[in-house]
């Protein structure tokens, strides 16, 4: 058991350093663009959530909540989603 979560500790902090990392590389293209750092990081945020959730729900973690918790969770994934590309849209 302890071996299981050192390594998905050590995996996790290795994943949130190579985003910072990736988003570093990234902000050297958008540096004339001060907006588009911005909806960067937010995006970044965002995509952190819907995969970590859809990911809970692969694993099961969400087994056993009521459907409306579901609902909401389904919900609050779309609209993380449509907001990520809404700005495209506009």
């Amino acid at each position: 058991m302890w071996g299981n979560n050192l390594i998905f500790c050590c995996l996790a902090g290795v994943l949130w350093y190579s985003q910072f990392f990736g988003l570093s590389l990234g902000k050297g293209f958008l540096t004339n663009y001060p907006v588009l750092i911005t909806f960067s990081w937010c995006i970044l945020m965002s995509l952190n959530v819907v995969f970590s959730n859809v990911w809970g729900i692969i694993l099961k973690e969400w087994k056993g909540v009521s459907r409306k918790t579901i609902t909401v969770l389904l919900i609050g994934i779309a609209v993380l989603i449509i907001s990520t590309f809404l700005p495209q849209l506009i």
